[in-house]
């Protein structure tokens, strides 16, 4: 169409926007408005008008570094989603703290360095990783565009930078050495529409950054621009790029240089304390050479015995007590005893250093609280609280970047004293040095490693706590006293005190509840079988033996006493190994421990020695020996063994050790003494020293990491000299050159590329990222040790070494002829490759490879370790080119990858050995899959294999073509179909072969059984990829293909009988030329109640990628994988079957719902069907059960739905009142069953497995308070009907363990019964009985969706305890421990402790009329009144008569807040609500953060704030309500005004399930302003509210509930139309208006123009 010139111009200006300020955080910002006339046919491309005649050159502003590719930068394009390049950096980058050599440049706008960003910010300040947000926001989604970059290391533009830095920041004297320039350009067209930049330059150990910014066109969603660290220490948001005018980011400056801002990147390192002005330190400067400033102390301060008032603060890195030290240096030994000093790092720094010190003394506040924490942390047994810390900070060199920083905390509390010392940079010194302590006499003395040496740089590395750069040290207490022989001072026994152990000592002894032994002479020891087994380097073992001698074995018990300290013969642990028996008598004990305190000691013991794990104790094992009782043990020593996520570490602590005879030893030992330890002092006399020594900083205790590699492993890592890479980018991979070419099934190479990602190849490396399609793919060779995306979710090391003589090729020959012993094998060259995942000390993930040759023949190795969860495809095994030879490891594909440590092919778990070719192998030109004979001479029509049912447009089905992506289409069923457990009313059809029933697909299986999602895989491939196909369905509901599935289902399912009501099939062709190359079909069936579905194959082409046929479903609760569907045997499908019919499989759609025990047969069971009316089952129980106070020995299982106690129940079900007391009961559904349906009962009692973990696991959830374990359990399972398919299935699930009894009662379908039902339980006298809602009338087919604990189906009881007291009047027991329920923390005060009002609701529909003290307005109106209704609602007009919200929430008849709207008063639940207004004190306060924090740029002050709170408990007990031991729903609104501004709060506590109409959110009159909660107007998922949002604070909801606010906006527009007409310009405003609104404005914005001006003919 012929561009037309637009007939004028016009500039609006002022274009008035009436927003409500409920949708002012939406920003909207119009770029380019395309304007038409309404009456004209025709429609135009209008542009900008401009004014200029001649063009220019565009050029970026002056404050740009050099960038693009005429600056030979390296440039990259967007290539769609949230893409990034990993740059290494030339020259180290130090961001606050933190040094990094490789950084992120992320298209969306942000430079990161730990990992790659996400499309958007979360939040300005969120402290999880360090990056610069140049300018932060998701611009993929809407421009295109380009980042490049390029370091400097001379030139014009260091320069540039050094000059820029010295002028913006004047006190440093800077010579940039290293500058990174990154620009990103977006919309270029051809100028760019959005210019930005970020300038790093580091040099002379300094490290800034310049953010540079030029045009901006309008951005859509969140962003930001600044920068934040790690836990936000340091963060900087810019103003302007988070409100709204971001497009004035080129006219602001922190420097005074429009466009540019400039920051100091230099941060204190994380250990250190808040010092300096910042801190609000008294601060010196020096003034004088050796000078010093005296200080003196709020508190006195003790220092190794001796309590002082004042210190001595000197510029030389010095604090003296006794008086100031004339010396500038350390001249003379240290360790002199003159002075009690602390020498933070004593030097002449005055002479070459501008130096400055702060210090302040705190005696509240955080600092004190961070003082605590650290010293409870290096010294845990010492339980300390500051009450008084001194800091003090030296730096020298520039103040905004010192050459050197050090600190000391002096620390005291109650009669203890500690330091730290902290260090960060330190540059060069030139003068003697020293760091550390010393005391008058040298008493106590300490010289901290390399501060005395060279090595001075490398203080900020060292530490003797485990977190670098920082020292701690205990200053001693008021029972300290002094001795000249040890640095461990002892307590003061002048007292005699009772004996106990040292602080290090786990529990132990009969006080512990230990089993003991005493010695009974001769070698004496205990076997003990461990409930967890324990892994101890590399060996899983089940059983110990303790030793009286002082050791545990693992394999036999010990002979008496050491031959040698190492001697490889077998695994043990010497605690202190020695022939006691020969001189002393004694015991020794043990426990074991799988919950408690022991536990938690155990986490946070480990964890603080090993700070690279995260450790989770889960059992625990304490063996303490003690020798020589008088009455005090004289030899004392413990070793504690723990377990937990998948790890393994054990202690040695040690106590008073009297003098011993003959050999001993401590430390541990491994079968080869592959790993091995003897402790320094125990057998070189010393040993009475072990109490003092230790490794990890804590005297007398030892730690030590259990990890090793298995057994099977050749020696790698740094120990065995190999080469070593961690992960440098994403899908790396390092080329290696052989010493000698390997030959890999007939191709000779000499080099081969160790991917990251657990692949070797050998042609070139590979850069899928994961097994994306079929492994054998016959592109390459290669073998793929665990090919997987693991570089996405681990840390990655990998090392390898090549071999051509010693003991590697020793091993390697033997291991080569043990499993192929015709070869007569001799190793000549051995490469060893291992891949290691997640912490280096205990790798989440290890496997290995082992090249070896010899000779012509070649062979390989792959051994695998332990296994993590891997959140991607994974395959190992190996392939060829054109895969002539090619093999998976089976697991390796599948979500059994973890049990490759147990798999082999030659009986050694763990390892597969492979021959890899020699010269005797011929190979033929055959293939794996031979191609069809095609050699008939007359074609013949094709037609469809039998087993299919109709299809395609001839059978009249709905038909969709492929069109490319993962494409589905979801289908409304007509009938809703019951698939395991669940009932479905869609389906999801999906090309890729899938059907799905909550979700699309993505293209290809994860894994065969996932447990995501309920799904059927007819053929389930990323089909999309290779083939063009159709897919076509059709519901059935009369006609013949309902009497043929009737007739296969009832022939493949003997004892069934159904009549087919509903059938829907669906059938994929794929390769239509014209017979389809691959045909599959699957067919839903329904009827009677019942659930099937029939799987058909035809034929079936070769397949990329992986493949999976079969179903799973939610937690693979049910699952199956059709075999040779997924190890590449697919293409004989159509020959395969589970119901002799080929090509066809069936199965039966039904199961017990989730929350049933496993019951049946396949649980092993013992099962009985009916034999006699009214009949039951005696049964004996192996363990006592105590019911309601009352211990049983057996139970009677009735044939309808009862189980009793004292007797049998000759009735046949409840005709008379349930709560009669004559005896104690459980009805599980108690009604005349077995007078209408086949019955079936089954039980089985459990005291180990599994069973009793899911019961422990299910009790504590519901009764938090308990910590219970169970150690009984059994379970009953009624069916009635089918057995396939119960018509009423239930079960009770009694449990039991200590003191308390519990019982679950579960509910799946019912049938339709014709007697008197009843659910529940009852006890004689009726003292505790209960009847479950619904179960005796009418609606007891709805018991599978009513609970007590939030899980429908599932009733969960207490049956009593010892401590249980009864009262008449409740259901619901309470114990005497119990402590009173609290709220939420995001709940403002309520309650008769806050001083509310407080009401008890008691009547039907009742509301209260509250006078507001200070009015309030809602959207525009303003009350002095409110009402307050029971059930959950606040209106202002008038109060509601409605109990629910019976109707549309928008009905616009009034004003009100919903916070939870429901019949709540009709429940039946004890239920109270309280309110208070508030104008002065806490509360507005904090209500005025909780709105600025939501609604930032309203400067808001609260100058008034309501409360109202509900809550709710499913009681009539006071003390169930105050405890709330049974169902709650809690919740809470909060309004809040200041200015002429209001909001509202919404915060949910706990919410119980509703099985009324309910509704959260808000109303106005009209319904100008409306909004519902998500997931508020559902019952079922109101459980969910308290993790629901609109602010990320779970269970709270923030609104802005009134005020107008006036925008106003300036266009230049370009019109056919004379906008001067009212007609025209009504017209435009519509259309800007509609624009708006598409850009997520409220539709309620008003538009009034206030000025148009007329600017050409």
């Amino acid at each position: 169409m012929r561009r037309r010139t637009p007939t004028c111009g016009f500039i609006s200006d002022f274009i008035i926007m009436r927003l409500s300020l409920a949708s002012q955080h939406l920003l909207v910002l119009l770029s380019v408005l395309s304007l038409t006339n309404p009456s004209s046919t025709t429609t135009t491309d209008p542009s900008v008008n401009t004014t200029t005649t001649t063009a220019q050159p565009w050029t970026a502003p002056a404050v740009f570094y050099p960038f693009g590719l005429a600056a030979g930068d390296t440039e990259h394009v967007e290539t769609g989603g949230e893409s990034y390049y990993s740059v290494g950096l030339s020259t180290p980058f130090k961001f606050f703290g933190r040094t990094y050599n490789q950084i992120y440049v992320n298209y969306n706008g942000l430079l990161t360095f730990n990992v790659p960003s996400t499309s958007g910010p979360y939040s300005p300040t969120r402290g999880a990783e360090d990056f610069i947000a140049a300018l932060w926001n998701d611009f993929d989604d809407d421009y295109s565009g380009v980042f490049s970059y390029q370091q400097y290391t001379n030139g014009s533009v260091l320069t540039r930078a050094t000059q820029d830095i010295n002028q913006y920041f004047s006190q440093v004297n800077i010579n940039a050495a290293w500058v990174f320039v990154v620009t990103w350009r977006y919309a270029l067209q051809p100028d760019p529409a959005i210019l930005f930049q970020v300038v790093l330059i580091s040099g002379s150990g300094q490290s800034y950054f310049l953010m540079n910014y030029g045009d901006c066109a309008v951005l859509y969603g969140q962003l930001e621009a600044g920068y934040d660290t790690i836990n936000s220490t340091s963060y900087f948001v810019i103003p302007d790029s988070t409100n709204g005018n971001y497009q004035n980011l080129k006219n602001t400056t922190n420097v005074n240089v429009p466009g540019r801002w400039a920051f100091n990147a230099w941060a204190a390192p994380a250990i250190f304390y808040l010092f300096g002005s910042a801190a609000g330190d008294t601060e010196y400067s020096l003034t004088s050479d050796e000078g010093y400033v005296p200080v003196s102390f709020s508190i006195p301060y003790t220092f190794f015995d001796n309590t002082y008032n004042s210190l001595y603060v000197h510029f030389n890195g010095l604090l003296t007590f006794n008086q100031p030290e004339p010396a500038s240096g350390p001249n003379y030994n240290p360790t002199r005893g003159a002075e009690d000093f602390i020498a933070a790092l004593w030097s002449d720094l005055d002479d070459y250093y501008s130096c400055f010190f702060s210090y302040q003394q705190y005696t509240n506040g955080s600092v004190l609280t961070r003082a605590t924490h650290d010293i409870n942390q290096y010294f845990p047994q010492m339980n300390f609280t500051a009450s008084w810390v001194f800091v003090v900070t030296w730096k020298y060199g520039p103040q905004q970047n010192p050459a050197i920083l050090l600190q000391v905390v002096l620390v005291s509390g109650g009669d203890l004293s500690f330091f730290l010392m902290n260090y960060g940079d330190c540059a060069t010194i030139s003068e003697q040095m020293e760091a550390g302590y010393d005391t008058i006499n040298s008493i106590y003395h300490f010289v901290i490693p390399d501060s005395t040496n060279g090595n001075y740089q490398n203080l900020k590395n060292t530490t003797n706590v485990n977190v670098p750069g920082r020292w701690a040290f205990i200053a001693g207490n008021e029972s300290v006293t002094t001795t000249p022989t040890t640095t461990f001072p002892s307590v003061d026994t002048t007292t005699a005190q009772p004996w106990t152990a040292p602080a290090v000592f786990y529990p132990f002894g009969l006080a512990a509840g230990d089993t003991e032994h005493v010695e009974t002479g001769g070698e004496s020891y205990y076997s003990v079988g461990l409930s967890t087994p324990f892994k101890f380097f590399g060996r899983t073992y089940n059983q110990i033996y303790v030793n009286y001698n002082g050791l545990l074995t693992f394999n036999v018990p010990s002979t008496s006493g050491p031959y040698s300290p190492t001697r490889g013969a077998e695994d043990f642990i010497a605690a202190l190994w020695n022939d006691f028996d020969d001189y002393y008598y004694g015991v020794f004990s043990y426990q074991q421990y799988t919950n408690g305190s022991v536990l938690t000691r155990a986490t946070q013991d480990i964890n603080q020695y090993f700070s690279q794990v995260n450790i989770n104790a889960a059992w625990v094992f304490v063996v303490t020996w003690r020798y020589a009782l008088q009455p005090d043990p004289a030899i004392l020593f413990q070793v504690v063994l723990i377990s937990g996520s998948g790890q393994s570490y054990f202690l040695m602590n040690y106590g008073d050790c009297a003098v011993l005879y003959g050999q001993l030893e401590a430390g541990y030992d491994t079968i080869n003494s592959t790993s091995y330890f003897v402790i320094p002092d125990s057998t070189n006399g010393n040993y009475q020293n072990l109490k003092n020594t230790s490794n990890v900083n804590v005297p007398g205790r030892w730690a030590f990491n259990a990890w090793a590699a298995p057994a099977i492993f050749y020696l790698f890592g740094s120990a065995a000299g190999d080469t070593e890479y961690s992960l440098t980018s994403d899908e790396g991979y390092v080329p290696v050159s052989f010493s000698i070419p390997y030959t890999f099934f007939g191709n000779t190479y000499n080099s081969l590329y160790v991917h990251f990602n657990g692949l070797l190849t050998f042609n070139q490396p590979q850069p899928a990222s994961g097994p994306n399609y079929n492994p054998t793919r016959g592109a390459e060779d290669f073998i793929a040790a665990l090919w997987s995306d693991l570089d996405d979710y681990y840390s990655c090391f990998f090392s390898y070494q090549q071999y051509t003589n010693g003991s590697v090729l020793t091993r390697a020959t033997h291991d080569i002829n043990q499993y192929f012993p015709q070869m007569n094998f001799t190793a000549s060259w051995v490469f060893v490759v291992t891949w290691k995942y997640g912490p280096q000390q205990n790798p989440a993930i290890l496997f290995q490879v082992v090249l070896i040759s010899g000779g012509n023949l070649s062979f390989f190795l792959m051994n695998y370790g332990d296994f993590a969860v891997i959140y991607e495809q994974t395959e190992a095994g190996y392939d060829t080119i054109n895969s002539i030879y090619h093999f998976v490891i089976p697991d390796s594909n599948n979500s059994n990858y973890q049990n490759l440590k147990n798999t082999t092919n030659v009986n050694v778990p763990g390892r597969w050995a492979f021959i890899a070719g020699n010269e005797s192998v011929t190979t033929t030109p055959t293939t794996t899959f031979p191609s069809v004979n095609t050699t008939t001479t007359t074609a013949q029509p094709w037609t469809a294999p039998a087993v299919f049912y109709p299809f395609g447009l001839a059978a009249g089905d709905t038909e969709h073509v492929e069109t490319g992506g993962e494409s589905y289409y979801s289908v409304g069923l007509l009938t809703p179909f019951k698939f395991f457990g669940r009932t479905y009313n869609q389906i999801y059809v999906n090309y890729n072969g899938l059907l799905t029933f909550n979700v699309p697909s993505t293209s290809g299986p994860y894994s065969p059984t996932r447990g995501a999602e309920d799904f059927i895989a007819a053929l389930w491939n990323d089909f999309d990829d290779y083939f063009n196909g159709v897919f076509s369905y059709q519901q059935y509901t009369n006609g013949s293909v309902l009497t043929r599935a009737t007739q296969d289902i009832n022939q493949y399912f003997s004892q069934v009988n159904i009549n087919a009501a509903w059938v829907f099939v669906v059938t994929w062709r794929y390769a239509l030329q014209p017979n389809p190359a691959i045909l599959f079909q699957v067919v839903l069936i329904s009827g009677s109640g019942q659930s099937y579905f029939l799987m058909n194959y035809g034929d079936c082409a070769v397949l990329y990628g992986q493949l999976e046929a079969g179903y799973d479903t939610i937690n693979s609760i049910s699952h199956f994988v059709i075999p040779d569907s997924t190890n590449g045997n697919y293409q004989n499908l159509k020959n395969t079957t589970n119901v002799n019919v080929p090509g066809r499989w069936a199965f039966n759609a039904w199961a017990a719902p989730a929350i049933f025990y496993l019951f049946g047969s396949a649980a092993g069971d013992t099962e009985y069907s009916l034999t006699s009316d009214e009949g039951y089952v005696p049964v004996s129980f192996s363990i006592p059960y105590t019911f309601f106070g009352h211990t049983y020995n057996i139970l009677y299982v009735h044939f309808n739905g009862l189980l009793t106690f004292n007797q049998p129940q000759p009735a046949s079900g409840p005709n008379y009142n349930p709560t009669r007391g004559a005896e104690d009961f459980i009805a599980a559904l108690w009604s005349d069953l077995d007078d209408y349906y086949s019955c079936f009962f089954s039980y089985q009692q459990y005291t180990n497995g599994s069973v009793l973990t899911r019961a422990t696991q299910d009790i504590n959830q519901y009764f938090p308070q308990m910590n219970f374990t169970a150690s009984w359990v059994f379970v009953v399972t009624w069916k009635y009907g089918p057995q396939q398919n119960p018509a009423i299935l239930l079960q009770v699930v009694l449990i039991s363990g200590g003191n308390l009894s519990f019982f679950l009662m579960n509910y799946g379908d019912l049938a339709v019964i014709y007697e008197q039902t009843e659910a529940g339980y009852d006890t004689i006298n009726s003292i505790y009985h209960f009847v479950i809602p619904d179960s005796n009338n009418s609606n007891y087919q709805n018991l599978k969706n009513t609970t007590n604990v939030n899980v429908p189906g599932r009733w969960a009881f207490i049956a009593g305890n010892g401590s249980v007291t009864t009262t008449t009047t409740t259901t619901v027991s309470t114990t005497t421990t119990a402590q009173p329920w609290t709220a939420p923390a995001i709940f403002y005060p309520f309650g008769s402790a806050a001083r509310d009002a407080e009401r008890l609701i008691s009547g039907d529909e009742a509301y209260e009329s509250v006078a507001l003290s200070t009015p309030y307005t809602f959207f525009g109106r303003t009350y002095n009144s409110l009402y307050v209704h029971y059930n959950g609602l606040i209106t202002f007009n008038q109060p509601q008569p409605a109990s629910g919200p019976y109707y549309y929430v928008t009905r616009g008849a009034e004003d009100f807040i919903a916070p939870l709207w429901s019949d709540l008063d009709d429940m039946g639940w004890m239920g109270k609500y309280w309110y208070q207004q508030y104008t002065s004190g806490s509360v507005l306060t904090r209500a005025t953060q909780d709105i600025n924090w939501y609604f930032p740029q309203m400067n808001f002050t609260a100058s008034w704030v309501f409360v109202v709170t509900w809550d709710f408990v499913a009681t009539s007990d006071v003390n169930s309500f105050i405890h709330h031991s049974a169902q709650a729903i809690t919740f809470q609104g909060v309004l809040i005004s200041g200015g002429n501004l209001s909001f509202f709060l919404i915060h949910y506590g706990d919410c119980a399930i509703i099985y009324d109409q309910v509704e959260a959110g808000y109303d106005t009159i009209n319904s100008i302003h409306h909004f519902v909660i998500p997931g508020s107007n559902v019952g079922y998922s109101l459980p969910n509210l308290k993790n629901t949002s609109n602010v990320n604070v779970p269970g709270r909801w923030a609104f802005m509930g009134g005020s107008e606010n006036v925008v106003g906006l300036q266009m230049r527009l370009q019109s056919f139309s004379d906008l001067t007409k009212k007609e025209d310009i009504e017209t435009v405003l519509q259309q800007i208006k509609q624009e708006l609104v598409n850009r997520e404005l409220s539709s309620s914005v008003e538009m009034k123009l206030r000025k148009i001006k007329k600017t050409q003919p």
